[in-house]
């Protein structure tokens, strides 16, 4: 992260009078690159207000540590290894659920960044942006507030705004396959009613698992009924 000063880039909702001790905010840095986490725990242990109990490279050790130290506020890269970034929010929260997760992504990815909000992130920052930010997060979070990135925060609003189709991106014929598929239909009998090879009907369905961010085709299916893009056929 930048390691210049400066605010404007973050958007926060905090209130910092509610914070019930004036002891130091206790961050554990996760990030799988030694030099990021070293360079990010130097700078907000130098902070008076935050304090940095450790670094861990992995999920393991990172739920190791958080057990034995009791961090207020975990400082999480977005891209951890093989996991994605809603299963390592999920693990950290069940061994410390009252801690505050800010996630540091490289990218305003949108499927990334909701996938992190509804695993339970309190904020979501870019790798860009100012390292004062990222204090100021830590010390909005703690205080009970959220914190993201200026430029997540109009991704966002753009993308809920849109049509549900744009917003994910979906094309008609898409749609057209999860719906036949949601309805019971076999990979093979949609083939038949659409006129379309096995193997084209197989890559619409890939395309849409990767634009909704599943992982299987159950998965997609369940995703673009939860969203209204399709719905079951009476």
């Amino acid at each position: 992260m930048d390691s210049g000063g400066g605010k404007g880039q973050m958007a926060m909702i905090e209130d910092l009078t509610s914070t019930t001790s004036h002891a130091r905010a206790a961050v554990l840095i996760v990030d799988g690159h030694a030099m990021v986490a070293e360079g990010l725990a130097m700078a907000l242990d130098a902070l008076d207000d935050i304090a940095v109990l450790g670094i861990a490279h992995n999920l393991d050790d990172a739920v190791a540590k958080s057990i034995d130290g009791a961090p207020d506020v975990i400082v999480l890269d977005a891209r951890l290894g093989d996991r994605d970034v809603a299963e390592s929010i999920r693990v950290l929260r069940q061994a410390m659920p009252s801690v505050q997760v800010i996630v540091l992504g490289a990218t305003a990815d949108y499927q990334t960044v909701m996938q992190a909000l509804e695993a339970g992130a309190n904020g979501y920052l870019l790798k860009g942006q100012r390292l004062s930010e990222l204090a100021d997060a830590v010390r909005a979070v703690r205080a009970g507030g959220r914190a993201l990135a200026a430029e997540l925060v109009n991704t966002l609003v753009d993308r809920l705004s849109a049509p549900l189709s744009r917003r994910f991106h979906l094309t008609a014929r898409e749609l057209e396959i999860l719906g036949r598929l949601a309805d019971g239909a076999s990979t093979a009998a949609v083939s038949a009613q659409l006129g379309l090879s096995v193997n084209t009907v197989r890559n619409h369905v890939q395309s849409a698992i990767r634009r909704l961010g599943a992982h299987s085709k159950l998965e997609a299916i369940s995703i673009a009924r939860r969203e209204g893009l399709i719905t079951a056929s009476v």
